[in-house]
């Protein structure tokens, strides 16, 4: 619920400051110390501040209906006596108000000071440290952490907290120190997307507009007494580059003490999955609701899901529904779950109402902290969360990592500048290619309480694919070789001429599947398949390709062949990912036609052979179909179909390894994707 807590509070620590007028009716200090403590406990943390202050500083009342906790007032550094026993608690109390509202330049002197009290207050250290930390003051934060450790001699989750700050604070010093920041693009939106208070969270609707959360006040709604108008709520806008105009509150009904943020729509649009939360005996609960669309009506009132999603006794949160409205991801701190809040999936059905069990995405992602805020970008396959549980900058931190639900890639941390030493959180983009451009994130770097909404985008280098045309007998290069590049649809990317090296180069803006196919004037023409590297984070800006041998036509000499001896058939070749034979093919054919026709009696059995690249049962009917190709035109050249026994092996009969010691072995694919035949009889 921590990121819950401060949705519910204000950035008016930003507010002018409001001079507070002496009423006629006294009040006494003891009442604000009084009503401060009743805040505190009910979980009002940001009024408990307000009380507390107001308690210490000796102040009179504001008016007749006494202080208003929803209006930040210019507190006097001059404090009544009080009893050592009492400033201590209070001075503690107010230190935990303002860290559960991540006022944490408040909170880091009052911890501070309470130090010294490490019989009544053994976790000050922890926290003085933890403030200093949040505050971008890292060296400090370092020396506080190891003198809690020395001092804090218990094995708890404190301990285990403050060893990993230490190793935070060292990760972050080395991020800082990349090579590579100018790549990377983070910046505070324009306009009036971040007002005062809280705004995060967005995400997009498939008509291109975009929808975000936040807790600025009704348009002229007036502060009054004992009334919040800093309430979570929805906002719909047009998405532009650097801002969010023509920004419109969504009229999503909601129940009095509920409030409600965070959410995700089905792709038409149509259904609404939100966050709802209240606070029930001091303690914040959150769960998911759905509401539905009328063209007419607008919202319906949102309905809470079912046992399913929703656990008894446990809080649910932060929705996304995946672009192909298959899966509700969220995030719960469930007790069947690793941690604390972990990551999870429910199946939808074809009206996106959630069906059946949900799902942990297990051990790889979630840890024994909390793990929130799932994003899943479908076209690259690509996970982006928030998680306080492994090494980071600090608070929580962007993840990513690459799977399809059944298996994951080991998490990477997106790094700084992504993440900050607060918290950064509730990445999205609706780029249908790229997940690191036209995306938005929420972090609190530049706030002293609160979430804020920024744009990220990272410059990506052109992609260069290289490689060699040689000659196969003497390992020469090739000059002049045409080198040409298909997609898998059959179009031409690029058509390249080798240099005096033999080398080509062909510079894209993103990998994609090809297929390579080189020739030489005296040369028969060979084929090569190119698969994308699998890399989320775009990293890898150059590939090289496996040399391309070309052979020579040989000379025919009459050396009989021997029976039931496989020949590979060199140069035979297909259109990419396809059966259709290359025009590059026929002088190979040809001198097959050529021995059959000296050899009347002959038979032959005429074979394909594919890598173990696809699927078992499709390689199969490729290998056939290819064969077939080669009988056809044989048979075209007036061979006898019936001297010809066509068969296709797929990847069943590998000549070489696919891969060697679990890596790609481009060579041993190339000679395993062959046509042979074999003499039955002459």
């Amino acid at each position: 619920m921590k990121q819950l807590l401060e949705f519910s509070y204000r950035k008016l620590f930003l507010i002018a400051a409001v001079l507070m007028v002496i009423a006629g009716n006294a009040q006494t200090t003891a009442d604000y110390l009084k009503a401060a403590d009743e805040y505190y406990v009910k979980g009002d943390y940001y009024s408990a501040a307000m009380y507390y202050e107001r308690f210490l500083a000796g102040k009179p009342p504001v008016n007749k209906n006494g202080f208003n906790p929803y209006v930040i007032n210019q507190v006097s550094s001059k404090t009544t006596a009080a009893t050592p026993s009492t400033r201590k608690e209070i001075v503690y109390k107010l230190a935990d108000s303002y860290r559960m509202i991540k006022y944490y330049s408040k909170a880091e002197p009052l911890y501070l000071e309470s130090i010294p009290q490490v019989a009544e207050y053994p976790l000050a250290g922890y926290w003085y440290a933890k403030s200093l930390k949040a505050n971008d003051k890292g060296a400090e934060a370092e020396t506080a952490f190891n003198d809690f450790l020395k001092g804090y001699t218990t094995e708890d989750d404190y301990t285990r907290d403050a060893k990993k700050e230490l190793d935070n604070i060292q990760f972050a010093t080395n991020e800082l120190k990349k090579k590579d920041l100018y790549k990377f693009k983070v910046n505070k939106m324009d306009g009036t997307v971040n007002q005062t208070g809280a705004s995060y969270a967005s995400t997009f609707l498939t008509d291109g507009s975009v929808v975000f959360t936040t807790t600025r006040a009704d348009t002229g709604m007036a502060i009054a007494f004992n009334r919040n108008p800093y309430t979570n709520k929805l906002i719909q806008a047009s998405a532009e580059s650097k801002a969010f105009t023509n920004q419109m509150k969504v009229e999503l009904p909601t129940d009095a003490g509920w409030e409600q943020g965070v959410a995700s729509f089905s792709p038409n649009g149509n259904k609404v999955f939100v966050t709802r939360w209240a606070t029930v005996g001091g303690k914040k609960i959150s769960a998911l609701y759905q509401a539905d669309k009328n063209a007419t009506a607008g919202w319906s009132a949102p309905i809470k899901l079912g046992e399913n999603v929703n656990v008894t006794g446990a809080s649910t949160q932060q929705p996304f529904v995946t672009t192909d409205g298959k899966l509700l991801l969220f995030s719960s701190n469930r007790a069947d779950g690793l941690g604390k809040f972990d990551l999870w999936s429910v199946a939808l059905d074809a009206s996106s109402n959630p069906i059946g069990a949900a799902t942990n995405l297990g051990s790889t992602i979630n840890t024994a902290d909390d793990d929130e805020a799932p994003f899943y970008h479908q076209p690259s396959q690509t996970l982006i969360y928030a998680t306080n549980g492994r090494m980071g900058m600090g608070g929580l931190d962007l993840f990513y990592t690459k799977g399809n639900f059944i298996t994951w890639e080991s998490p990477k941390n997106m790094g700084y500048p992504v993440n900050s030493v607060k918290d950064d959180i509730y990445y999205n983009t609706n780029d249908p290619k790229n997940p690191w451009n036209n995306a938005y994130l929420s972090s609190d770097r530049n706030s002293p309480c609160c979430l804020e909404l920024f744009t990220f985008s990272k410059i990506r280098n052109k992609k260069v694919v290289s490689g060699r045309v040689l000659d196969c007998d003497n390992n020469t290069p090739i000059t002049g070789a045409i080198v040409s590049a298909k997609d898998i649809n059959g179009r031409t990317v690029f058509t390249k001429t080798t240099d005096a090296n033999g080398k080509y180069e062909m510079v894209m803006d993103d990998y994609q599947d090809l297929g390579l196919n080189a020739t030489g004037q005296g040369y028969n023409g060979k084929s090569l398949n190119f698969n994308s590297p699998n890399d989320a984070n775009d990293d890898i800006d150059a590939v090289r390709n496996p040399d391309l041998c070309l052979t020579k036509p040989p000379v025919i000499v009459d050396t009989p062949i021997a029976v039931n001896v496989p020949v590979v058939l060199d140069n035979v070749l297909y259109e990419f990912n396809k059966y259709a034979l290359a025009q590059a093919s026929y002088p190979a054919l040809d001198k097959l036609v050529k021995l059959m026709e000296d050899n009347p009696g002959m038979a032959i059995e005429l074979s394909s052979h594919t890598d173990n690249i696809g699927a078992d049962k499709y390689n199969q009917v490729l290998s056939e179909k290819r064969a077939a190709s080669c009988v056809q035109y044989m048979v075209s050249k007036g061979i006898d179909k019936s001297r010809i026994e066509t068969k296709g092996y797929g990847e069943s009969m590998p000549v070489a390894p696919n891969t060697i010691k679990g890596k790609d072995n481009p060579a041993g694919r190339q000679r395993n994707r062959r046509t042979e035949f074999k003499i039955l009889h002459y």
